[in-house]
């Protein structure tokens, strides 16, 4: 007896720029919602560097205007599958902000 399979077609899900590399780190950079930054720093605290720690990533991050930058050790993205539960809740459209990087200085 035949069993029926199915192929399901293989769906392109947007992908984050890569992130920019600095001898062991890597820049991460997403834009925030404006409206939902004054409780995001409590929700870094619960939820991000948790979630950090379980993954074993050291991070050093902080928000410039409206962009949130995190100089971390595993450039892995924050979002998607694996990420971070609820952060995109707090990201301005898909969240990405596009890093152009410039020529190295010395």
């Amino acid at each position: 007896m035949k069993t029926a399979t199915t192929s399901h077609p293989k769906v392109s899900t947007p992908q984050p720029p890569p992130p920019i590399a600095f001898q062991d780190m890597h820049l991460l950079t997403y834009a925030l919602e404006v409206s939902r930054k004054p409780e995001f720093a409590r929700f870094f605290a619960e939820a991000i560097t948790p979630w950090l720690k379980k993954q074993n990533i050291k991070a050093r991050s902080w928000i410039t205007g409206n962009v949130l930058f995190a100089l971390v050790t595993d450039p892995r993205p924050w979002t998607g599958i694996g990420g971070i539960p609820q952060l995109e809740k707090f990201l301005a459209g898909n969240g990405w902000v596009d890093n152009q990087k410039l020529p190295d200085v010395g």
